[in-house]
């Protein structure tokens, strides 16, 4: 079995013998070794060699070296950029995820394009079999790899914010396990110990945050996430939150400044503002390692 040194040289080898991306199967035909040792291989290549990320379609370096790069681009991650390091790290993946994508819908619309002007002209039924039958199945074997990153980038985004403003690991601040209750604990150790339960959402809230914020027995909660659409917080949906009793929920903050203004002025039984924007996460969590509690807002 070849080495580590002898896989990252074929490797180099291949990806300098050809100009665009290389499709990742093609990279397994080249080893006489089962596809799954490769992509592992793989995998640890991007890590180490992350000029080559976005050369190779349809393998994902881990989380963390992606949240490196971005890190490298707009700075440590902090209250001040966590949207902007967010934005790009979906950038990064994008990079990956788009050609394969685009040429599996290429192949379709290639077949109805003008073959001057390259414009398409198709009858919608076929366009919706299509999508319905063919592309989705598509997408959900060839975004295998995607789901699992994506499913850990923005709460892994958030861990290096925590480690970034000074609070440690497995003492301040844990991941907790699948069965766990949230996916994040903040902990205090004072005369008392006091755990603040953080449910960590990406782009959509939807029921999965009220279900999530519900299932914590402590209320000493909060959710988190990068939530996209100010609406799915509208007054009828914040009361219905208020009743899982969360001490707040954090969004960015130009989400925040679009929630509706009943919304927006809802508070909690602490009387403090329900949504706070995610700017302040970090040193809320800061705070509460120190005090036991958030501050006021």
């Amino acid at each position: 079995m070849p080495t580590k040194a002898e896989y990252f040289k074929k490797f180099d080898e291949l990806l300098s013998s050809v100009h665009a991306p290389i499709e990742a199967d093609s990279i397994y035909s080249n080893f006489k070794v089962d596809s799954k040792t490769i992509k592992k291989h793989l995998r640890l290549y991007l890590d180490e060699n992350t000029s080559a990320i976005g050369r190779v379609i349809g393998i994902y370096p881990s989380s963390d070296t992606v949240i490196r790069i971005a890190e490298t681009i707009c700075g440590r991650v902090s209250g001040a950029n966590v949207s902007i390091i967010n934005v790009e790290c979906k950038r990064i993946i994008d990079e990956i995820t788009l050609p394969k994508h685009a040429a599996f819908l290429a192949t379709f619309f290639d077949q109805f394009a003008d073959p001057v002007t390259a414009q398409v002209c198709i009858d919608k039924t076929k366009v919706i079999s299509f999508l319905y039958e063919e592309y989705v199945g598509f997408v959900h074997e060839a975004d295998n790899g995607l789901v699992s990153i994506a499913g850990t980038l923005n709460e892994k985004i958030l861990i290096q914010g925590l480690r970034n403003i000074g609070l440690i690991e497995d003492k301040d601040f844990r991941k907790t396990g699948k069965n766990s209750e949230a996916d994040l604990q903040v902990e205090h150790s004072g005369a008392t110990t006091k755990i603040l339960f953080c449910e960590v959402k990406s782009y959509a809230a939807r029921e999965r945050l009220l279900r999530g914020l519900q299932d914590i027995k402590s209320n000493e909660k909060v959710g988190v996430g990068f939530f996209k659409n100010p609406a799915e917080f509208n007054p009828e949906r914040t009361t219905t939150l208020l009743d899982a009793h969360p001490r707040a929920i954090y969004m960015p903050n130009d989400t925040h400044s679009k929630l509706h203004r009943d919304s927006a002025r809802q508070t909690t039984a602490q009387q403090d503002r329900l949504y706070r924007p995610l700017s302040d996460f970090f040193t809320d969590m800061r705070f509460f390692v120190k005090n036991g509690a958030l501050p006021k807002y």
